[in-house]
């Protein structure tokens, strides 16, 4: 009987980790030690000039819902995500601090140059949302 006890608090155990690794990963340093960091919800590249996303861009990498940010004073023309993960959307502003038209990019973005729709300045801020 206690040998079923056991096995059931080792599954139910694991059952309540998964959460955790979906997170979560571990990070071997080279000392030998291993730590765990949160994982990121977005990797994306952004481009000033539209150059089907090959060079001069900015590497952003964000962690959590609401992540919110200006790109600085420069319209941003192209966009590659490189990682989003399921659930999450970036979207892209034409206004500071969140504010004039938006792009909404999801799943079907990642590993695609999106280049920001023509007549418009460019992207000057960004968030990051839970939701697809």
């Amino acid at each position: 009987m206690k040998f079923i006890s056991l096995i059931t608090s080792a599954l139910a155990a694991t059952a309540l980790a998964k959460p955790i690794e979906e997170r979560f990963a571990l990070n071997s340093t080279e000392s030998g030690l291993t730590t765990l960091f949160k994982r990121d919800n977005v990797e994306f590249w952004v481009y000033p000039a539209k150059n089907a996303c090959t060079d001069g861009g900015t590497f952003f990498t964000l962690t959590g819902a609401g992540v919110k940010n200006n790109f600085g004073s420069t319209p941003q023309i192209d966009v590659l995500i490189i990682k989003l993960s399921p659930n999450f959307h970036l979207t892209l502003y034409t206004g500071r601090d969140q504010s004039g038209l938006k792009t909404q990019l999801g799943q079907d973005s990642v590993g695609i140059c999106r280049t920001h729709r023509v007549g418009e300045a460019g992207w000057l801020s960004f968030g990051l949302f839970n939701g697809a």
